[in-house]
């Protein structure tokens, strides 16, 4: 009697043993679960690298227009600014049509 005793005490700390071991597995599993349940979130937040690459490009270009058109209207700007002396020289003879057509008219 005293060997069947102690089987059944090995027995019931073997299942022990067993019962912690496979919580120790249910955890761990739901640990996996949780990670790969991040991971997929993740996954879905993920931005490529082509996908990045093709919107620095097209930024990129963006910018480059925005660069050229701001170079045009500089230089049309100065063009402008070296017009004046001509249009200002035009206002002479303007003021003298003027007072032609009004001499005429008198």
């Amino acid at each position: 009697m005293g060997n069947e005793l102690t089987e059944s005490e090995r027995l019931a700390i073997v299942e022990t043993q067993l019962k912690n071991v496979l919580d120790g597995m249910a955890s761990l599993t739901k640990s996996f679960t949780r990670l790969e349940e991040k991971l997929d979130r993740r996954e879905e937040n993920f931005v490529t690298t082509v996908l990045l690459d093709e919107k620095f490009r097209l930024r990129d270009d963006k910018i480059d227009g925005l660069q050229k058109a701001i170079v045009d209207i500089r230089s049309e700007k100065q063009s402008n600014k070296n017009n004046l002396p001509v249009w200002l020289s035009i206002l002479p003879s303007l003021a003298a049509v003027v007072v032609a057509i009004i001499a005429i008219y008198k």
